[in-house]
């Protein structure tokens, strides 16, 4: 049974809220696309190697409540987190700190944004 990967980043992002998370993560990303957080890197026996992937990127549309404690999560996961929110009021960098804003309408910027099979979005 595959997994969704947006399942596989959310149940570490648990985890590591929870405190149960690993001292050390690795990610990584199979032939499929697929992330998988591991708690050690791969041994070169077990096949695989460098992963030219590009990095996964997180594209939250609002910035809402929910948003401010997502996003700093999805960083630490090793997402590139990106809000689109046209509200200026509400996507600011005290409120977002260290993240992409976009302030367009979500249909414009998500045509912007080029997404990809390694993108996630959350409305």
């Amino acid at each position: 049974m595959r997994r969704h990967p947006l399942k596989n980043c959310l149940l570490f992002l648990l985890l590591l809220v929870a405190g149960a998370a690993p001292a050390e993560v690795y990610r990584r990303v199979d032939e499929q696309g697929v992330v998988h957080f591991e708690d050690r890197p791969r041994s070169p026996d077990a096949g695989g190697g460098r992963s030219y992937a590009p990095p996964a990127r997180l594209v939250l549309v609002g910035a809402v409540h929910i948003a401010q404690f997502l996003a700093p999560m999805a960083a630490l996961a090793g997402f590139e987190v990106i809000v689109v929110d046209p509200r200026q009021a509400f996507a600011t960098a005290e409120r977002f700190p260290g993240v992409t804003l976009v302030t367009e309408w979500p249909g414009a910027a998500l045509d912007r944004l080029s997404l990809d099979a390694h993108t996630a979005v959350v409305t």
